[in-house]
């Protein structure tokens, strides 16, 4: 099975987000997963979180630019996991 690689300077923003959706209880998942090789399980669970972090947070609380690395990211999860499993991902 293949598994999908965050990049390195990307990691650091996943997780602030992943804290932040912590703090607001905006996603179930209790820490980001090793973003190192996420299976399409835990990539699902990272794009729900990210979605819903883009989704709720403030310009304050989210800057643009990493509005934008995570709106990216989430795009190459969604395109993956579509080629991954051959089934459109739901939405949040």
């Amino acid at each position: 099975m293949s598994s999908f690689h965050i990049d390195e300077a990307v990691r650091v923003t996943v997780a602030r987000a992943f804290r932040y959706a912590q703090r607001r209880r905006l996603a179930a998942a209790p820490a980001a997963p090793a973003l190192d090789a996420l299976t399409p399980a835990q990539a699902g669970l990272v794009l729900r979180t990210l979605d819903a972090v883009c989704h709720a947070a403030s310009p304050r609380a989210l800057p643009f630019a990493e509005f934008a690395v995570l709106d990216g990211l989430c795009a190459d999860l969604a395109d993956w996991l579509r080629d991954a499993t051959g089934e459109q991902p739901l939405a949040a």
